[in-house]
């Protein structure tokens, strides 16, 4: 159980990191946007 909760705690972290990397990447206009969606449409 301490595993998997250890997991998850890590995933929520990369999924922060890949956000913010990818709002980054949108802000410097290299996150192709026709591609994908903009994170603050939701």
């Amino acid at each position: 159980m301490i595993l998997i909760y250890v997991v998850h705690l890590y995933d929520k972290y990369l999924v922060s990191e890949i956000n913010k990397y990818e709002k980054r990447l949108e802000e410097k206009g290299i996150l192709k946007r026709h591609f994908t969606k903009k994170i603050d449409d939701k």
